[in-house]
């Protein structure tokens, strides 16, 4: 049921039916957390867990929906994290529950919608993304725009310019942050 209702809402969003792939997802993300709870020792139950409530965030996000889209994050944020430390030697498993941190910081630092904004929770999140692993360029801007959301210029210019070190800025996120920072 849970697979059939993921790929219900697949192909809704495929269609540009965005708002219809909605409660197909929920419903996939209800099935799905229900298996995962009746068993928690099974990864890949976590795993896709995890993964439909990413989609749902995604969903939620794009129609300005940010606080609901962080809240399904947080939950597969949870799942990411419970996968990283039950198998230290996954490296799948330890590189995606950064990146998540990440995503969420970023959705909680710029969303869409003002209604979504958590500068506090955001930088707190990208600083643990930076902990795990302080060579990924994406998880310093995100930490810049974090810190410029919650009004901390300086830091958000230090985070910043680290990110420029790390590589070039192709995005053009960090000098579009890094200007209202040195301001």
């Amino acid at each position: 049921l849970a697979d059939a209702c993921d790929r219900l809402a697949d192909l809704l969003e495929t269609l540009g039916r965005v708002e219809e792939a909605e409660p197909a997802r929920r419903r996939a993300l209800g099935v799905r957390a229900a298996l995962a709870g009746s068993r928690p020792e099974d990864r890949e139950a976590r795993e896709v867990l995890a993964g439909c409530g990413e989609r749902l965030a995604r969903n939620l996000s794009g129609r300005g929906r940010a606080a609901q889209a962080a809240e399904i994050r947080g939950i597969a944020l949870e799942q990411r994290a419970a996968l990283a430390a039950a198998d230290p030697d996954d490296a799948g498993a330890l590189l995606r529950y950064p990146d998540r941190l990440n995503d969420l910081a970023w959705l909680l630092a710029a969303p869409p919608s003002p209604e979504g904004r958590d500068p506090g929770r955001a930088v707190a999140l990208a600083e643990q993304a930076v902990r795990v692993d302080p060579r990924r360029k994406t998880y310093w801007n995100t930490l810049g725009a974090a810190y410029l959301a919650a009004g901390e210029p300086g830091l958000a210019a230090a985070a910043l310019r680290r990110s420029l070190r790390l590589g070039p800025d192709e995005s053009g996120f960090d000098d579009v942050l890094l200007a209202p920072a040195l301001l």
